[in-house]
């Protein structure tokens, strides 16, 4: 019995350091307002910094217009996945239950989005996908429909 305990104890300890060794985490995460000055600019990673274990990324890409979001970073192999999401608001309805209001945005446009990772090495990442898409593809998808945006508008007039 006591070296069944003692085995279950040292994979549960070899898990935790592997688990450990291996977990990105975000430490801060900002984002501007819509960069309206920016409108048809394509995506780029503007700087990559290390310093003390932190690693900060910079990078200018479309997300929905309403903004409100929260982040998360996934490494696989070599490529760098930044994420984020639209994060639910959070409201107190007239019975005093919370109720989570996710709001969905018709468009995009480009924000300036700074990641800090804890327990990331630069020299263990080849490239950066954000939310999965390489900023070819974002671009791709967002550009076109901003063009098509602006000569449905001066049709209008």
């Amino acid at each position: 019995m006591r070296t069944s305990v003692t085995k279950i104890s040292f994979i549960l300890l070899c898990l935790a350091f592997t688990l450990s060794s291996f977990g990105q985490t975000i430490s801060s995460f900002t984002y501007s307002r819509c960069l309206e000055e920016h409108f048809n600019d394509s995506s780029r990673v503007i700087k990559i910094d290390q310093l003390k274990g932190l690693t900060e990324i910079q990078l200018r890409t479309y997300g929905p217009c309403n903004g409100n979001f929260d982040a998360g970073v996934e490494l696989k192999g070599r490529v760098l996945n930044l994420k984020f999401w639209t994060k639910p608001t959070t409201l107190t309805d007239e019975d005093g239950n919370e109720v989570e209001l996710l709001e969905v945005a018709e468009c995009n446009c480009i924000f300036l989005f700074d990641y800090q990772i804890d327990e990331l090495a630069i020299q263990e990442f080849d490239s950066i996908k954000v939310n999965g898409e390489t900023l070819e593809q974002i671009d791709a998808e967002n550009i076109l429909t901003e063009m098509l945006e602006i000569k449905l508008d001066t049709l209008k007039e």
